[in-house]
């Protein structure tokens, strides 16, 4: 769990240098929202099914503008930030590198890819207890599970075959008379 004064510290001026981190080391492309009244700015990343991530997790384009106001998000390179620390030292004092890296861990540590079987679908999820440690689950997207046959192929993926199984029961018994 992020931790409530992280939360402000990553969201009232260092909100840039956790896009800078998490787009230095998992490569999502960096994002910054830009309000119509110009009086809020916020960066963030964007995750590789389209939703985005800062320190208050994952979000889709909707979560954001309702938190933020009407406004836009554009693409932007890490060069656009340069001036951005400057202006908030002076409100938050220098940047805790070790706070950025024990929020930007936490964050990156959450995240599950779930992978269609059937067609290039991804989603970003954040991890649940069930998922323990995976970083990657394959499932079914809901639009190739109602085309049955997609279905029954994914299907037949999760559930062994006969050969298998007998195979597996007879390794199990070479196993047992050693």
């Amino acid at each position: 769990m992020i931790h409530v004064d992280d939360v402000t510290y990553f969201t009232r001026g260092y909100c840039f240098a956790l896009a800078l981190e998490l787009h230095a080391r998992a490569g999502f492309p960096l994002r910054v929202f830009h309000s119509d009244n110009d009086h809020h700015h916020h960066a963030l990343v964007k995750l590789p099914d389209g939703q985005f991530l800062d320190v208050r997790g994952i979000q889709n384009r909707d979560a954001i503008k309702r938190h933020w106001g009407p406004g836009i998000l554009r693409a932007v390179g890490p060069d656009f930030f340069k001036d951005w620390s400057e202006n908030v030292e002076v409100s938050l004092g220098k940047l805790g590198k070790k706070r950025l890296n024990r929020v930007a861990n936490k964050l990156l540590q959450r995240l599950v890819t779930l992978k269609c079987t059937e067609c290039p679908a991804i989603k970003v999820v954040s991890r649940e207890p069930c998922f323990y440690d995976f970083t990657e689950v394959t499932t079914i997207c809901p639009r190739c599970e109602k085309d049955p046959k997609k279905k029954a192929r994914h299907d037949r993926l999760l559930v062994p075959s006969r050969g298998t199984t007998r195979k597996a029961k007879h390794d199990r018994r070479a196993q047992n008379k050693k």
